[in-house]
């Protein structure tokens, strides 16, 4: 399964919200007005060991990007938080059927600023460490 819908999944059982209604997987459409959205963007290279078939790996990287929206700032940034207090730090946990080795906030939640609709967007970035395939 994909990093996104672990991570969707995940932060659904933990009740960070609902996907598909307040979580929303590679995209922040234009309604509701209160959301977080993730998104897959490149991480660091994979771990590599000799013996492997090709386009396999023993351990890799990817990132993943949250945005949270609101009509206030203080709301943006709770729904940003709340993604942010489930998977900052988390070490080795079974999403699914791959096993995430640890997921690391590389910062503190940030002020991207307000969108078209004047809602404003607040986001992180975590770095995922995962069994590689």
């Amino acid at each position: 399964m994909a990093v996104l819908e672990d991570m969707g999944d995940y932060l659904e059982a933990e009740g960070v919200g609902t996907q598909g209604s307040t979580i929303f997987l590679g995209e922040i459409p234009d309604s509701p007005d209160a959301c977080t959205a993730l998104y897959l963007y490149s991480g660091g290279p994979s771990v590599q060991a000799m013996g492997l078939a090709v386009g396999k790996s023993v351990v890799d990287f990817p990132r993943l990007h949250v945005e949270g929206r609101a009509t206030t700032l203080a709301a943006a940034e709770a729904r940003v938080q709340a993604v942010y207090d489930e998977l900052h730090n988390l070490g080795s946990v079974t999403i699914n059927t791959t096993v995430y080795k640890s997921i690391t906030a590389l910062q503190r939640p940030f002020q991207l600023g307000v969108d078209q609709n004047e809602r404003h967007l607040v986001a992180c970035n975590f770095e995922v460490a995962r069994d590689g395939g």
